[in-house]
């Protein structure tokens, strides 16, 4: 099952400010794995930063694929930020929880 609850979503372009051009989940996660589908093809890095904005996953995205599972195992329970990097300089941000 695959269920999105979105926190806070933001985009660095206002023009854009909560479109939904992604899905992140599970959210609150409970397992090792976090899964972003992304249908246009102009992403191209996911990072997670604890909410002092340290990086603590990044990820590069394959401009022929749609979805990306990222590994979290080493992530401890609490609040992540995921920042999803476009290729013309727009960054999207969500809160994700992981218990």
């Amino acid at each position: 099952r695959f269920e999105i609850q979105a926190v806070d979503i933001y985009a660095s372009n206002k023009n854009l400010q909560k479109q939904s051009l992604y899905k992140v989940g599970p959210n609150p996660i409970t397992g090792k794995e976090l899964n972003v589908y992304y249908p246009a093809s102009n992403f191209t890095e996911i990072d997670i930063t604890d909410l002092n904005g340290k990086a603590l996953v990044s990820t590069s995205l394959n401009s022929n694929k749609t979805a990306e599972s990222i590994n979290i195992e080493s992530l401890k329970q609490g609040i992540y930020i995921v920042k999803i990097k476009s290729d013309n300089d727009l960054v999207f941000t969500q809160k994700i929880i992981k218990l």
